[in-house]
C-alpha cells in the first residue's frame, strides 16, 4: 500500500526502500521487478511538483541499474532488464498508458521526463533528460559498463526508434500545454541525435521521402494559424523535419527553403496590409480574413537554429562558412517582420515615426511611404483571454469580421514576439557575428518594439533579445564599434523619456516597455563583469535627476528644509557621483511625464536582483526622490514615487513583505546605524525634511504627505536598543519631531508617528512618563485636543506591542482615565478603540496587570460590554471599528467561560451571553462576533478533544455537552439571523461564519462520540426539533445562494452552500430522528441538487471540498437500501458525483472523495489513504450497483449516460479536422499557399476546467462495468444507440482516410479526437456483445473493409488501439467470451 499512497513523502521512501523489502523474498529481484510493474503506473498521474518526478526517477534509475548489474552477474533470468524496459516502460508506461493522444497534463510531463530518464541510463549521458533533473550524476553514469550489458543497453536504445514512441511524441506536440509541447520537441530532439551518434535508422513513417513532404505540409500548415498552439506545434514539426537531417548541406538547403517561404509570407502579409491601409477605413474582411501569417515559419527557424547547440554538444553536425550568409539574410528578413508587425500594433500619436523603420508601408492614397500611421485597429479590445471572441453575434458578416480583426492583430503580435526570439537565437549563435549595422538596426528596432508595443509578452520578448544582442556586444572586445552601442541604445531610452518632443504616454503600465530595454541593456553589462559598469552609472544617475522635481523648485523646497548648502561636494544630498554638484532639470524643461516614466523605471531597476549590485548604494538617493515627489502636485507623480519607495522599503529597510499585518519589525530589518552608514545623506535630509513639513511644531499642526514615508522608514527599522552604540545619537534628531506628529489631524500620521517613536526612542521608561505627563494636561484642558490624547494613546499601544512589561503599570493606568462612559466630555471613538486594544495587549500578559490579571480581564470585559450594548456610538467617526474591537477583545477574554467552564451554571450563562453578541441588533457588533468566535474555535475544539478525559468529574460540564449547547446556540443564532429582514437581510459573511462554527461543533461531537463509544448518534446533539430546523437553515442557505453564478466566488471565497451542504449531511446521515420534515427522497434530492451545483470545476476548491466532505459525512452509500426507484436513481447519481472528484484537479477534494468512494465497498487491498486511481479502479464496479451486487436500471442509465457526455462532440470534431487535414494532405512543394485561415473555429478557444479529469480512463471504467451489468435493457438506450450510431460513422470516416497523408494527418492520433474516439468503439463492441442487432452487421462490415485496407500494420498510420477496438468489432459476437476478453484487453488505462 505504501507504494500507492496518497502522501508524497511515503509513496517517494516506499520506492526508495523497495529493494529492501523485497530482499525478504527469496528471489529479491524478481520481487522487486512484481513492485515496481504493480505500482508504477499509478504513480505518473500526480500534481506533484518537479522535485517528486526527479525522486522517483531517480529511484527508478537505480534500479534498472540493480537489474542490469543482477542479470549480468547471473541473479536474474536473461531478458529481464529488456523486458523491463522495453515491454514494461516503453510499451505500457510510455505509448501505452502515459503519452496517449489525449491524455492529461500531468501524465504528459512525467512520462517526457521518464522517456528522457530511460535514454539517459542507456546511452549514460545526462544532457538527454528531458528536464535535466531526471537522474543525480552518480555511479550509474560513470561506472564501467560489461560487453553484454552494452549489447543490451543497444537492444533497448533502438526501441526507443519505435515508430510508436516517436508517434506518442508527436501526438504530444499537439498538447494544450506549452512545457508539453517543448519537452516532447526536446525530447524527439535528443532521441535524433542519439540515432545519429549510434547509427541508428528513424522510423520509416517519419524519415521517408513521403512521410516528411507530409509532415512538412502538416507543420507549415499549422505554423500558419493564428492560435499560438497550433502555431508552435508548426513549428516544432518543422523543427524536427530539420534536426533529422544528417547531412549538413541538407539542412542548409532545408533552410534556405524555409527562409524562402518566409519570404514570401512576409511580402504577401505586407501587400495585403498595404491593400488595408490604402482602402480608405474600410477593412476588407474576406482579404484580411486570409491573411498570411509568418510566426510560425520564423519559429521553426528558430528551433532549428537553436538545434545547433545540441549538435555542438554532441558533435553531431557542423555549419560551414556558407552558413553565414543565410544568417545575414534572415537578419534582414526579421528586421522587415518587426517593422511589418509594428505597422499594426505600434501604439502610436498622430504624426510620431517608429524609430528603425524603413518606411515600408503607405497610408491612405498618398504615394509617399510613411513611418506614422498604424493600421486603424484597437489592440486593446482583443482580449488575451478571449473576452472578445466571447460575444457572440448571428450576423456572418459581423463573425467574419471579427475573426479578420483578430488575425490581423493576434498575428501581427506573435509575429513581433517570435522574431524577438529569433533575433535573439541567431545573435547568439557560436562561431557567428552579424556585422556591426545589423546590430544597430536590431537594436533600433528592438527598442521600438519595447516602448511602442501593448502585448506584454511581445515586450518580454523583445527584452531578452535586446539583452542577448548587448551581451554580445559587450563581449566583441576586438570591435570598438560594436561595444558602443548598448551605450548608444541606453543614451536613446534616456532621450526618448526626457526630451519634450519624444517623451510620451507608456503604452505599457508603470512605464513598463521603457524599463524592460534599460534593465536588458544594464543587465548586459553586469553580465559582462566591466569593471566599473558605466553604462549603469551613468543611466541611474540620469534617472535620478530626472526622477526629482525641476531645479527652481527643488531649491525652492530645499531653502525651505534650510537645505541650501547640502549641493556642496562636502555634504551632498545624494550619494551616486558625491564629489560633483547634481545637475537639475531646469523649469522651462520639465516634463511630468519624464518624471514618471523616471520614477517608475527606478522602481523596476531597484526590484531586479541580477542589478542588486549596481543599484543598492543610490537605493538612499531614491529615497529622496521618492520623498520629493510626495506633495508633487501630479498625482502620477506621486504614485510612482509611492512605488519607489515601495520598492527601496522591500530592499533595504525591511524585506518582510507582511510586515503591515503584523505591526512588527522584522529581525532581518536594517539599523540606523547601517542605514545612515550606507546612505549619508539620508542623516540630514530626514529630520531637516520633517521639520519643513511640519507646519506648527509646537501646537496643534498639520502635516503633508511627505511626512508619513519617514515615519514609516523610521518604524520598520530596528529598534534602536538593537542596533550598535551610536543609534541613539542618530535618533535624537527624529524623537522631538515624532512626538510633534502625535498632534497631526491625520489618523494615519499619528499611528506612523506613535510606532516610528517606540521604534526609536531608546529609554521607554522616560518615554512613558512624559507621554502620561502629556495625557493629563491634555485631559484637564479646557478644550480637550482629542488628535493629541490619540497620538498618546496609540504611543501606549506601539510601546506595549514592543512587550516592554516594566511600564505596563503606568500605561495601564492612564488608559482607564480615556475609559469612562460617564464622563462629562466622553472619548471619540478612535479614542477608546485604542484604549481597548491596549489594555487587552496588557491583559495577555497577566503578571504585569496593576490589579492582577484576572481582575484586569473581568474590568476590560466590564467596559466592551457597556460599549456594545450601547448604540450610541453608530454614525459616529470610528464607532464602527469600535464596535469591532471591543466584541473581538470581548470574546477573547470570555472564550475560557466557555471551551473551559468551571460549572455547568456559569457555561449556561456564557452562553446566552454569547447569542446576544451574535443576534445583537448592532451589525458592526455581530459581524464582528462571528469573525472572532470562528477564528480561534478550530483550536478550541482540539484543544477541548484533547483535554476531554482530564475534565470529566471535575464539576465542569462534560466536553459533548460543550459542544451540543453550543452547536444548538449558534443554530438559533443561524437562524436569527437568516429571518433578519431589516436592511438588506442576512449578512451572508455572518450566516457563513455561523454555519461554519456549527459544523466545528458537530465535527468535534462525532470525534467525542466515537471515543466515548456513543455510536455517532446524533440524539444527545440535537433533538428531533433541532434536526427540522438545520435542514431548514440549510435549505435557506442554499436556496439563496443558488441564485449567484460560480464565477461571482473570487479571492478564494466559497459559498455559503458550502457549509448548507454539509449541514445538510447532518441530516441525511441522522434522518430517522426528523419528525414533520420533509420525506427522505425530498431531501436527498436537494442535497444531491447542492452537491452538483458545487461540483464544478469553475468552482472554488473549498465549494468542490465541502460537496466531497458532505457526501462522506452523509454516510449515504452506508445508509440501507430504499424501495422507490426515483431514490436509487438520486443516489446512483451522487455515485457519479463522487467518481468524478476521485479526478479534482485538488488534492484534497481527491483525498475525500476517497474516502467517500470507500463506503461503496472495496478490496481488503485497497484502503482510503491510496492514490485516487487506485481507489476509482477498486471502487467503480462496486459503484455501478449499491445493492450489493444486484442489476440496477439506475446504474447502467448513469453510466451510459456518462459515456455520452464525455463523447458528445466527437462527430463535429472529427468533422473539422478532416476539413483542415485535406488542405495540407497530398500538397505539392512549395507550401506558399498553406493557409490556416479557417472560420470554423474560433482563434480563442475554450479551456479545460478541469485539467486533472482522465475522461477516457472514466469511459473505459464505465465499459467494464457494462459488460459486467449484462442486460439487453440497456441497449434501448437513447444514449447507447445514438453512440452506436457515432461508432458506425466514425468507422466509415476511418475507412475514407485510412493511410491518407501519414502520421502528421492520421485522425486517430489527434488528442481532441483519439479518447473520444477510442469510447465510441468500445461501446460499439459492448453492444454488440450484450446482442444488439441495430446495424451490428454493417458496423462489422466496415471494421473488417478497414482491416483489409490496412492488412500490413506496420505501414497503418491508425494507432494501434484504435485498430484493436476495430478488430475486436470485427470479431465481435453475442455473449462470446473471448469478445468480452477481447473488450477487457482493449481498456489499456486499466490494471489487469
Amino acid at each position: 500500500m505504501a507504494l500507492t499512497h496518497s502522501m508524497t513523502c511515503i509513496r517517494l521512501l516506499a520506492f526508495q526502500t523497495v529493494h529492501v523489502a523485497s530482499a525478504a523474498y527469496g528471489d529479491s529481484i524478481e520481487a522487486e521487478i512484481a513492485l515496481w510493474r504493480h505500482a508504477f503506473p499509478f504513480v505518473a498521474k500526480t500534481t506533484d511538483s518537479k522535485e517528486y518526478t526527479s525522486a522517483m526517477l531517480q529511484s527508478l534509475v537505480e534500479f534498472m541499474d540493480r537489474l542490469s548489474v543482477a542479470e549480468e552477474s547471473k541473479e536474474a533470468d536473461n531478458n529481464k532488464f529488456h523486458s523491463f524496459c522495453v515491454d514494461f516502460l516503453l510499451n505500457e508506461m510510455v505509448t501505452k498508458r502515459g503519452a496517449y493522444p489525449g491524455t492529461i497534463a500531468d501524465k504528459e510531463g512525467f512520462n517526457l521526463s521518464l522517456l528522457g530518464c530511460i535514454l539517459s541510463f542507456v546511452t549514460q549521458d545526462q544532457s538527454f533528460s528531458v528536464d535535466k533533473a531526471t537522474a543525480k550524476h552518480g555511479i550509474t553514469f560513470t561506472r564501467r559498463r560489461s560487453a553484454s550489458e552494452k549489447s543490451t543497453m543497444l537492444v533497448v536504445l533502438k526501441a526507443l526508434f519505435h515508430r510508436e514512441v516517436f508517434g506518442s511524441l508527436f501526438s504530444l506536440l499537439f498538447s494544450i500545454w506549452d512545457n508539453t509541447r517543448a519537452a516532447a520537441s526536446r525530447c524527439l530532439a535528443n532521441l535524433v541525435v542519439a540515432a545519429q551518434l549510434y547509427d541508428m535508422p528513424l522510423p520509416e513513417e517519419f524519415s521517408s521521402e513521403k512521410a516528411r513532404d507530409a509532415l512538412r505540409a502538416r507543420g507549415v500548415f499549422l505554423a500558419s494559424s493564428p492560435r499560438q498552439r497550433e502555431a508552435d506545434t508548426g513549428a516544432r514539426i518543422l523543427s524536427f523535419l530539420y534536426c533529422s537531417l544528417n547531412d549538413a548541406d541538407q539542412r542548409l538547403e532545408y533552410l534556405h527553403d524555409l527562409t524562402k517561404l518566409l519570404k514570401s509570407r512576409l511580402l504577401s502579409m505586407r501587400d495585403q496590409l498595404q491593400a488595408i491601409l490604402i482602402g480608405e477605413n474600410e477593412l476588407p474582411l474576406k482579404t484580411a480574413g486570409d491573411l498570411p501569417l509568418a510566426h510560425g515559419v520564423i519559429q521553426a527557424i528558430a528551433l532549428a537554429l537553436e538545434h545547433r547547440k545540441l549538435d555542438m554538444l554532441h558533435g553531431t553536425c557542423h555549419a560551414g562558412a556558407i552558413w553565414s550568409d543565410l544568417y545575414n539574410e534572415l537578419l534582414g528578413i526579421m528586421s522587415e517582420a518587426i517593422q511589418v508587425s509594428l505597422a499594426v500594433v505600434a501604439d502610436l500619436r498622430e504624426g510620431e515615426t517608429v524609430e528603425g523603420v524603413d518606411g515600408q508601408l503607405k497610408a491612405g492614397n498618398s504615394t509617399k511611404e510613411s513611418t506614422s500611421v498604424p493600421l486603424n485597429v484597437n489592440t486593446g479590445a482583443i482580449g488575451a483571454n478571449g473576452t472578445f471572441s466571447s460575444v457572440t453575434s448571428t450576423d456572418e458578416d459581423e463573425i467574419i469580421g471579427r475573426l479578420a480583426v483578430q488575425r490581423i492583430v493576434i498575428g501581427s503580435w506573435l509575429l513581433t514576439k517570435e522574431t524577438c526570439a529569433a533575433i535573439s537565437t541567431l545573435f547568439t549563435l557560436d562561431g557567428y557575428r552579424a556585422p556591426c549595422s545589423a546590430f544597430e538596426k536590431v537594436g533600433a528596432l528592438l527598442i521600438s518594439t519595447l516602448i511602442t508595443l501593448k502585448h506584454a509578452g511581445a515586450a518580454f520578448a523583445a527584452r531578452d533579445s535586446l539583452q542577448d544582442v548587448a551581451a554580445v556586444c559587450l563581449a566583441a572586445e576586438d570591435d570598438k564599434d560594436l561595444q558602443r552601442l548598448p551605450k548608444v541604445w541606453s543614451d536613446r531610452l534616456v532621450e526618448e523619456i526626457s526630451m519634450s518632443d519624444k517623451v510620451r504616454d507608456s503604452t505599457l503600465r508603470r512605464s513598463t516597455g521603457y524599463a524592460l530595454g534599460f534593465l536588458a541593456i544594464m543587465r548586459s553589462e553586469i553580465a559582462s563583469k566591466r569593471a566599473s559598469n558605466p553604462i549603469c552609472v551613468g543611466v541611474l544617475d540620469k534617472l535620478l535627476t530626472f526622477s526629482l522635481p525641476p531645479e527652481d523648485r527643488i531649491n525652492h523646497t530645499l531653502e525651505q528644509m534650510d537645505l541650501r548648502g547640502i549641493q556642496s561636494a562636502s555634504d551632498p544630498l545624494f550619494s551616486l557621483n558625491s564629489g560633483q554638484k547634481r545637475p537639475l532639470v531646469r523649469d522651462e524643461k520639465y516634463e511630468a511625464r519624464c518624471r514618471v516614466h523616471a520614477l517608475n523605471v527606478i522602481r523596476l531597476i531597484i526590484l531586479d536582483s541580477p542589478l542588486a549590485s549596481v543599484v543598492t548604494p543610490i537605493v538612499g538617493d531614491a529615497i529622496v526622490s521618492a520623498i520629493l515627489g510626495y506633495n508633487d502636485v501630479a498625482w502620477a507623480v506621486r504614485n510612482s514615487a509611492t512605488m519607489v519607495f515601495s520598492a527601496a522599503m522591500l530592499r533595504v529597510v525591511d524585506a518582510d513583505k507582511n510586515a503591515s499585518n503584523t505591526d512588527s519589525t522584522s529581525n532581518n530589518a536594517i539599523t540606523i546605524t547601517e542605514l545612515f552608514r550606507r546612505y549619508p545623506p539620508l542623516a540630514s535630509f530626514l529630520p531637516f525634511a520633517m521639520k519643513s513639513c511640519l507646519k506648527d511644531i509646537s501646537g496643534i499642526g498639520a502635516a503633508d504627505s511627505q511626512i508619513f514615508p519617514i515615519l514609516l522608514l523610521l518604524s520598520r527599522m530596528q529598534p534602536i536598543p538593537n542596533s550598535g552604540e551610536r543609534a541613539d545619537t542618530l535618533a535624537q534628531p527624529f524623537i522631538p519631531l515624532i512626538m510633534d506628529c502625535l498632534h497631526s489631524r491625520h489618523h494615519g500620521i499619528r499611528a506612523a508617528g506613535a510606532r516610528a517613536l517606540a521604534n526609536v526612542c531608546p529609554d521607554h521608561r522616560n518615554l512613558v512618563q512624559r507621554l502620561n505627563r502629556l495625557l493629563s494636561d491634555s485631559l484637564v484642558h479646557p478644550k480637550i485636543n482629542w488628535n493629541k490624547v490619540d497620538g498618546i494613546l496609540l504611543s501606549f499601544e506601539a510601546i506595549a506591542l514592543m512587550c516592554n512589561s516594566q511600564e505596563f503599570p503606568a500605561i495601564e493606568f492612564s488608559l482607564w482615565c480615556v475609559l469612562p462612559l460617564d464622563a462629562a466630555a466622553v472619548p471619540p471613538p478612535s479614542c477608546m478603540t485604542t484604549s481597548i486594544r491596549t489594555l487587552s495587549i496588557i491583559a495577555s500578559n497577566t503578571k504585569n496587570s496593576v490589579v492582577g490579571g484576572s481582575a484586569l480581564s473581568s474590568s476590560l470585559m466590564g467596559a466592551c460590554k457597556r460599549i456594545f450594548s450601547s448604540s450610541g456610538f453608530q454614525g459616529l467617526i470610528g464607532g464602527s471599528e469600535l464596535y469591532a474591537t471591543v466584541t473581538a477583545v470581548f470574546i477573547r477574554l470570555f472564550r475560557p467561560n466557555i471551551w473551559a467552564a468551571k460549572s455547568l451554571a456559569g457555561f449556561q450563562n456564557a452562553l446566552r451571553q454569547m447569542m446576544d453578541l451574535f443576534t445583537s441588533s448592532i451589525f458592526d457588533v455581530r459581524l464582528a462576533a462571528a469573525k472572532a468566535f470562528k477564528k480561534g474555535m478550530p483550536t478550541d475544539v482540539d484543544e477541548l478533544l484533547r483535554c476531554s478525559e482530564k475534565t470529566e468529574g471535575l464539576g465542569s460540564p462534560a466536553p459533548i455537552l460543550v459542544l451540543s449547547a453550543l452547536a444548538k446556540m449558534l443554530l438559533k443564532s443561524l437562524c436569527v439571523e437568516l429571518e433578519r429582514k431589516e436592511g438588506s437581510g442576512s449578512h451572508a459573511p455572518t450566516v457563513r461564519r455561523l454555519s461554519r462554527c456549527f459544523l466545528e461543533c458537530f465535527h468535534g461531537y462525532t470525534a467525542l462520540a466515537t471515543q466515548d463509544d456513543h455510536g455517532g448518534s446524533i440524539s444527545p446533539f440535537l433533538d428531533a426539533h433541532g434536526v427540522d430546523l438545520l435542514w431548514s437553515s440549510a435549505h435557506l442557505i442554499a436556496e439563496e445562494d443558488a441564485a449567484l453564478e460560480l464565477i461571482d466566488e473570487c479571492n478564494g471565497e466559497t459559498f455559503a452552500a458550502s457549509n448548507a451542504v454539509e449541514m445538510m449531511a447532518v441530516v441525511i446521515a441522522n434522518r430517522n430522528q426528523t419528525s414533520d420534515g420533509p420525506s427522505f427522497h425530498k431531501v436527498l434530492a436537494e442535497f444531491t441538487h447542492v452537491v452538483q451545483r458545487l461540483n464544478n470545476p469553475q468552482a472554488s476548491w473549498r465549494s468542490r471540498h465541502s460537496a466531497a466532505l458532505a457526501v462522506e459525512k452523509s454516510a449515504i452509500f452506508s445508509l440501507p437500501h430504499c424501495e422507490t426507484e426515483a431514490t436509487d436513481h438520486l443516489r446512483h447519481e451522487m455515485v457519479q458525483e463522487v467518481l468524478g472528484m476521485l479526478q479534482d484537479s485538488d488534492p484534497d477534494v481527491r483525498a475525500t472523495a476517497a474516502r467517500a468512494a470507500h463506503q461503496l465497498g472495496s478490496s481488503a487491498t485497497v484502503a482510503p489513504s491510496q492514490l485516487p486511481e487506485v481507489i476509482l479502479q477498486d471502487t467503480y464496479l462496486n459503484a455501478s450497483s449499491i445493492k450489493g451486487g444486484q442489476e440496477s436500471g439506475s446504474s447502467f442509465d448513469q453510466l451510459c449516460m456518462s459515456l455520452f457526455s464525455n463523447c458528445n462532440g466527437l462527430l463535429e470534431t472529427i468533422k473539422t479536422f478532416q476539413e483542415e487535414t485535406n488542405k495540407s494532405s497530398g500538397v505539392s512543394l512549395p507550401e506558399t499557399s498553406l493557409l490556416n485561415a479557417t472560420r470554423s473555429r474560433k482563434i480563442f478557444e475554450k479551456e479545460e476546467p478541469n485539467p486533472y479529469n482522465e475522461k477516457l480512463l472514466s469511459n473505459q471504467l464505465a465499459v467494464r462495468s457494462l459488460l459486467d451489468i449484462k442486460t439487453e435493457a440497456i441497449l434501448d438506450l437513447d444514449s447507447i444507440k445514438k453512440l452506436s450510431q457515432t461508432c458506425s460513422t466514425c468507422l466509415d470516416s476511418i475507412l475514407r482516410n485510412a493511410n491518407a497523408g501519414g502520421m502528421a494527418h492520421e485522425m486517430t492520433r489527434f488528442p481532441s479526437i483519439f479518447p473520444s474516439l477510442h469510447s465510441v468503439m468500445l461501446v460499439g463492441a459492448v453492444a454488440i456483445y450484450l446482442g444488439s442487432k441495430n446495424g451490428d452487421h454493417d458496423q462489422k462490415a466496415t471494421a473488417w473493409a478497414i482491416l483489409d485496407k490496412v492488412k500490413d500494420q506496420r505501414e497503418s498510420c491508425i494507432h494501434p488501439e484504435i485498430l484493436s477496438c476495430i478488430e475486436t468489432i470485427a470479431c465481435a459476437e453475442a455473449s462470446s467470451p473471448q469478445t468480452q476478453e477481447a473488450i477487457l484487453k482493449s481498456c489499456f488505462l486499466l490494471k489487469a
